[in-house]
């Protein structure tokens, strides 16, 4: 059996199955891999949703490191480790650590316990809940609109 590696949304899990069911058929009749928005159009979503249901499927079995990646290319497929690339100790820790902490300072204490809660203390949304007396519901709302503010200010 395979079973989720990691807690993933019902939604997304669901998403998850229509994206691969698509992908098997545009494949078997245009004779060629599916683009993301061809993926989309064809199941009646965002182009964003399909991108997290195709990211949530790794949660669902682990990749060995090399495997190949698929590429949109012609080129020879390269594997995920290639892809990934190796950890560079330097200028780059600095920057993301500042990015952080500058982000981390515009954020409310309740956003800011969750966002350190989550993605630094490695806490589980019910035990953040428990903690900090609140619903569970209530932290994945606020851990979402946490990401999205994550998103943009990453994007400036």
């Amino acid at each position: 059996d395979k079973v989720w590696t990691m807690r993933v949304p019902r939604r997304v899990q669901e998403l998850n199955k229509k994206v691969n069911e698509a992908k098997l058929l545009l494949e078997q009749q245009n004779k060629k891999k599916p683009k993301v928005n061809e993926i989309a159009e064809y199941i009646g979503c965002r182009e964003e949703e399909v991108l997290e249901a195709l990211e949530a499927s790794y949660g669902y079995q682990p990749v060995s490191l090399d495997s190949p990646v698929n590429s949109d290319s012609e080129e020879a497929e390269i594997s995920l480790i290639d892809k990934i690339g190796s950890q560079e100790n330097n200028f780059s820790d600095i920057e993301y650590k500042d990015f952080i902490e500058k982000f981390t300072s515009k954020l409310n204490e309740l956003e800011r316990n969750i966002f350190e809660g989550r993605f630094f203390k490695e806490k589980t949304q019910s035990a953040l809940a428990k903690e900090l007396d609140i619903s569970q519901m209530t932290i994945s709302r606020i851990e979402r609109k946490v990401v999205q503010k994550l998103r943009k200010e990453y994007e400036r």
